[in-house]
């Protein structure tokens, strides 16, 4: 995953398990996932900024996933797998789950799978890029979607889980 990268990573000091983990995520977010397909804009590499025009006037913009301190990615850990596996938006004045973003589909995920894409994002490197805030108060959509790891749900079908939640 690491040879698949299209930037430059952030590696100094890392060891031998936080390289692995980062390499893993570069596959994920680079080959099994294209986060690059929404989330890179003419600013940079996973710098956020293209909109999602949605019915009403609504927008919403795909984020900036850069570790930039003042415009990028500012969840923690444990914040990024919450949004990830409820739809939660933390973003300042937004109650509404994320819209457009495949949550849905990487909520499934590994919790491996999930430091690993996060140790990626923190090793690409740092786009300065504001994005716009989300106009999304006209749709109609939950806060977020409680996660059970013993169970799948898609909205229509539930059922139980069978064995340990395993990487895809």
């Amino acid at each position: 995953g690491l040879a698949i990268s299209p930037v430059p990573l952030s590696l100094d000091g890392k060891t031998g398990r936080e390289k692995m983990l980062i390499g893993l995520g570069s596959y994920i977010v680079n080959a099994a996932s294209d986060c690059a397909g929404c989330h890179s804009t003419p600013a940079g590499f996973l710098s956020g900024g293209n909109p999602f025009f949605l019915p009403g006037g609504q927008v919403v913009w795909a984020r900036n996933l850069t570790p930039d301190a003042a415009t990028g990615l500012s969840l923690t850990h444990d914040q990024f797998v919450e949004a990830i596996r409820t739809g939660r938006d933390f973003h300042a004045g937004q109650t509404k789950m994320l819209v457009v973003m495949p949550w849905t589909t990487l909520r499934w995920s590994s919790d491996v799978d999930l430091d690993a894409i996060y140790a990626y994002l923190r090793a690409v490197p740092a786009v300065a890029n504001a994005v716009p805030p989300d106009v999304k108060d006209g749709l109609p959509l939950p806060p977020s979607i409680p996660f059970d790891p013993t169970l799948y749900t898609d909205g229509d079908v539930t059922r139980k889980l069978k064995g340990a939640h395993q990487s895809f």
